[in-house]
């Protein structure tokens, strides 16, 4: 067994004490876990809400469950997934770094790198996505 299938079982097993069984949240996460497990690492780079949605096998009005899975999956208890913050201007692309995602969540404000200037209306060209955690496999 490698370290990331011990880490997914144990996630699982959290999730089996945290949540009732029949908790719709448990359910969900009980399918991303499968979905992120069973998919090869570069399948992954780019886990958006809707790939989550999907491999939790959400429908599009159950937003607040998918809010809650994510939370418990980027949490201190899983640790599964990484929040992913990347600025986008038509082709250029720049993952955030640290410092950068906490001035944007802290100000609401980003630089162009290329640039050094502030982004006006910046919310509307960084996005939100997911990647697996892969160090705390091990």
């Amino acid at each position: 067994m490698t370290s990331a299938s011990a880490h997914y079982l144990q996630v699982l097993d959290f999730a089996s004490t945290d949540f009732d069984a029949r908790d719709p949240v448990r359910i969900a996460l009980d399918n991303v876990i499968r979905y992120i497990a069973s998919n090869p690492t570069e399948n992954l780079r780019y886990l958006t809400f809707g790939i989550l949605r999907d491999a939790a096998k959400l429908e599009s009005n159950q937003g607040e469950i998918l809010h809650r899975m994510i939370a418990y999956l980027t949490g201190e208890r899983a640790k599964i997934l990484h929040i992913v913050y990347e600025y986008v201007d038509d082709d250029f692309e720049h993952e955030l770094n640290t410092e950068e995602t906490d001035i944007f969540i802290a100000d609401e404000s980003f630089c162009d790198p290329r640039t050094g200037y502030p982004v006006a209306d910046c919310a509307n060209s960084i996005y939100v996505f997911f990647r697996p955690n892969y160090t705390a496999f091990h």
